[in-house]
């Protein structure tokens, strides 16, 4: 016991340079039975059990389809047996999405071709499931696959395809079950296949590695996807980069940001490990006694033991079964990965009603008219209908004599008569049918899609019928006689109508006969003028048969249930991560343009327009530093020396700062940090209340502008906390001038602030840009860099009439017709106005038709 301390300090005064002597090797002996010696497979790590999964792979001229799973916790190995597996296939990929504990399988190769098809293995119900997703991707192996938590989706890139070696990149959507290409900007790698690639899910940047080109050249270059933005970037590393190789793989450790890779050939089989520091960006070996040498075989990442598992492959020796784990110095990561369910339950009760109403009418009319006649005689007759009822008739007959006699200048006379019969029969049957009540068909999916149920529950069913005979005749008779003579005349006018209705009560036929005579005589004596007008209306409805038949129907009880899972956060907080995201990968385009001298940027966005530049070296002493976003009224000024860039940096070397400003005008931030949205403000902001006590409500009156500073070294970029700055950073915000009531807010976190800000004068940004600068607009006047708003608060008081008060008027911006209630009122006044129009217009119309009629009248008057 004694000589131990000594030859532990021996043994770590020996360690090579940067090793850590927590960092080893060890072999994994597993109870079970293990799989056999294969090369190819494809692995996943299920973090949730702390299980590797190992599928198919090649073996002594097989393709493999089994699947096996290595348990940490136990430490053995368990065959499964799911159901309807895949083909037997090597060289394809497979990724773990814990969100909805599935392990995904792309691609692959058989004997005879490269493979397109997609699979998950669920884990919950033991079994095998193939996919069929809306789009397409070229079939390959030898690619890599990656699954990104927060995208909820599966990027594929490269592979040996039928043609050759490929280069596109590819995601499939879980949650649309559509698989569509990429196309980045950026500098993307050439074509590839047999490389390495590692997630970052908490960036969400993919990392691709080494590979073969398919022309005999082995790679060992390093380029990076951004999935915000949609950027390739090359990268640059320092420090110890490994040779180029091909068959090797690659695992994320992300509480280290690290990325590892084991083993590899160029012609020679490697079994060294080297790591890529994603922060410093740089290469560094781990020169530690290794497993042996080995390509084609599989590594997984466990994080809360901080250990690489590698298994299988093939050796200089043939194909391995081995297991080994390689111990990492880093602190285990007992994080639990962001998934949210949401579920969401739409139960829909349908009621359907409908009302069948059958009439049929037969009706027979006569309407004789006669003027300025000596005799005129009308006869109508109308006939049938059939119909099956009791029946009661009623008869009556009018007859009228009226004579009038003129002598003198002027008579006027008007008789009127009207006689009616009427006879009435009615039946009615009502009928009542059917009450059931049904239950049937549930169905559920369960998987990669989400879940849906539907219940159908009850039916439920009335009928009524109501049938309803009558019969009714009516007669209307009017004369009007209108007489102007000079001399003695007499006009005798007899009306006589007569109606006759009968009915049999046990027959089936029912007819109704209808006889009128009207005769009129006129007789004038010399220089009679006479204008007569005779109207003589008379309608039989012999028989009215009505079917009046209502159907109630109230069913269904219907539930559809849908799940999904997916690395969601609340819609404000996301947007602005996507901005800092967004931010991070101009600098990083920004960077790989050095050689070209570029050092501006812009773009536009789904979030609106943004420009990038790179700020002058820490050791220069730039004037000013003025930033303009083309296409928006957006600027920063301010001067590096009173801000204290050179301060800032905690790095000396290889270090860019880079100042990005964005106009949040854009599709997808205008709904949150638009022109016209409605803010909450923080506490110590809060207005004060309106006359009466009304609430004010705070809004935007101009898109806000987000401001960051990042500083960037290698592959790392980190935005930078700019505090108490001598003297204000400007930032124009509005081409609108100032109004009273504006005032200049940050965003602090999901409410506004005024703390640091503060509304800047025309004469301050003139005295730090110069005298001929354009100082128009609104400026805010800042010590700090964060989303910038102009802020108003309005009272809706409208009771009180505040909004017609001085104080409401001030409130008002330029542009307040353009907002929705605005739009509205317009919208009203527009509908009053073409009413008053139309009302016009009408009474016009009817003005010149009286006109008309009138001008006639007299016309027929000369004539006569």
């Amino acid at each position: 016991m004694a000589l131990g301390l000594p030859c532990k300090l021996v043994f770590l005064l020996l360690l090579p340079r940067g090793v850590d002597a927590s960092e080893t090797w060890e072999q994994i002996t597993p109870t079970g039975t293990p799989p056999s010696a294969r090369k190819g497979h494809a692995a996943a790590w299920n973090a949730n059990e702390s299980r590797m999964f190992v599928f198919g792979g090649y073996q002594s001229g097989s393709y493999l389809n089994d699947l096996y799973y290595f348990d940490s916790r136990e430490i053995s190995w368990q065959q499964l047996n799911p159901a309807t597996p895949p083909d037997g296939r090597d060289l394809a990929s497979a990724a773990w999405n814990p969100c909805e504990g599935l392990i995904y399988l792309f691609g692959g190769r058989t004997a005879s071709s490269p493979l397109s098809d997609l699979w998950y293995y669920g884990i919950q119900e033991n079994s095998w499931q193939q996919l069929s997703p809306d789009g397409s991707v070229p079939a390959r192996y030898y690619h890599t696959a990656v699954w990104s938590i927060q995208l909820s989706c599966l990027y594929v890139f490269g592979g040996v395809g039928a043609s050759g070696a490929l280069g596109d990149l590819h995601y499939y959507s879980s949650v649309n079950n559509t698989w569509e290409e990429v196309l980045p900007s950026g500098s993307p790698p050439g074509a590839r296949f047999a490389h390495a690639a590692a997630w970052d899910d908490d960036l969400r940047r993919m990392y691709v590695f080494g590979g073969d080109d398919g022309i005999g050249t082995k790679l060992n270059d390093l380029y990076l996807f951004a999935a915000a933005g949609s950027l390739w970037s090359l990268l640059s590393p320092s420090g110890s980069v490994p040779s180029a190789r091909s068959s090797m793989p690659a695992v994320w450790s992300p509480i280290e940001s690290r990325m590892y890779v084991f083993g590899g050939s160029d012609g020679t089989r490697f079994d060294d490990l080297h790591y890529y520091d994603a922060d410093a960006n740089n290469w560094q070996p781990i020169t530690l006694p290794s497993p042996e040498a080995r390509i084609d075989h599989t590594a997984v990442w466990s994080g809360v033991e901080s250990r690489m598992y590698v298994f299988g492959g093939q050796s200089d020796s043939g194909e391995l079964n081995d297991l080994q784990a390689f111990n990492s110095s880093a602190s285990a990561d007992t994080s639990i990965p962001i998934c949210t369910s949401t579920t969401t339950t739409l139960t829909v009760t349908s009621t359907a009603s409908s009302t069948t109403s059958t009439s049929a009418t037969i009706t027979a009319s006569s309407t004789a008219s006669t003027t300025a006649t000596s005799a005129s005689t009308t006869t109508s007759t109308a006939t049938s209908t059939t119909a099956s009822a009791t029946s009661s008739t009623t008869k009556s007959t009018t007859s009228s004599t009226t004579t009038s006699t003129t002598a003198s200048t002027t008579a006027s006379t008007t008789a009127s008569t009207t006689a009616s019969s009427s006879a009435t029969s009615t039946a009615t049957i009502t009928t009542s049918t059917g009450t059931g009540s049904t239950s049937a068909s549930t169905w559920t999916s369960s998987g990669v899609v989400p879940t849906s149920s539907t219940t159908l529950s009850s039916i439920s069913h009335s009928t009524s019928s109501t049938t309803t005979l009558s019969s009714t005749s009516s007669r209307t008779s009017s004369e009007t006689t209108e007489t102007s003579t000079s001399s003695t005349g007499s006009k005798t006018t007899m009306t006589t109508s007569t109606v006759t209705s009968t009915s049999s009560t046990s027959g089936s036929t029912s007819s109704t006969r209808s006889s009128s005579t009207h005769t009129e005589t006129t007789v004038t004596g010399t220089s009679t003028l006479s204008l007569t007008g005779t109207s003589t209306s008379e309608s039989s409805t012999s028989t009215t048969f009505s079917t009046s038949s209502t159907s109630s129907s109230t069913s269904t009880s219907h539930t559809a249930t849908s799940t999904s899972s997916r690395g969601i956060k609340k819609p404000l907080p996301q947007l602005v991560e996507e901005l800092q995201s967004e931010a991070a990968n101009l600098a990083q385009e920004l960077l790989a343009n050095l050689d070209s001298n570029e050092s501006e940027l812009a773009v536009t966005t789904p979030q609106g327009p943004v420009t990038a530049v790179r700020l002058p070296d820490t050791t220069e002493e730039a004037s000013l530093v003025h930033v303009v976003v083309q296409e928006s009224p957006a600027q920063v000024l301010f001067s590096p020396a009173s801000v204290g860039l050179s301060t800032l940096s905690q790095s000396s070397e290889n270090t860019t700062l880079t100042l990005v400003v964005s106009s949040l005008s854009g599709n997808a931030s205008r709904l949150l940090l638009g022109r016209g949205t409605e803010v909450d403000l923080a506490p110590s902001t809060e207005p004060a209340a309106g006359a009466g006590g009304a609430a004010p409500v705070t809004r935007l009156v101009a898109d806000a502008v987000d401001a960051s500073l990042l500083e960037t070294v290698g592959a790392r970029t980190r935005s930078l906390s700019i505090e108490g700055t001598l003297s204000p950073i400007y930032l124009r915000l509005s081409d609108d001038s100032p109004q009273s009531g504006w005032y200049c807010a940050f965003l602090d976190g999901e409410s506004w602030s005024r703390d640091g800000v503060r509304l800047a004068t025309a004469a301050e940004v003139a005295a730090l840009h110069g005298p001929d600068a354009n100082v128009s607009g609104v400026w805010c006047a800042t010590s700090h860099l964060s989303i910038f708003g102009v802020l108003v608060d309005a009272l809706l008081d409208c009771t009180n009439l505040n909004v017609l008060s001085q104080e409401g008027l001030q409130q008002l911006h330029s542009a307040w017709w353009r907002l929705l209630p605005a739009v509205a009122l317009w919208v009203l006044l527009a509908s009053l106005l073409l009413l008053v129009m139309l009302g016009a217009a009408q009474d016009a119309r009817w003005q010149r038709t009286g006109r008309a009629v009138q001008q006639s009248a007299a016309q027929a008057h000369t004539y006569r």
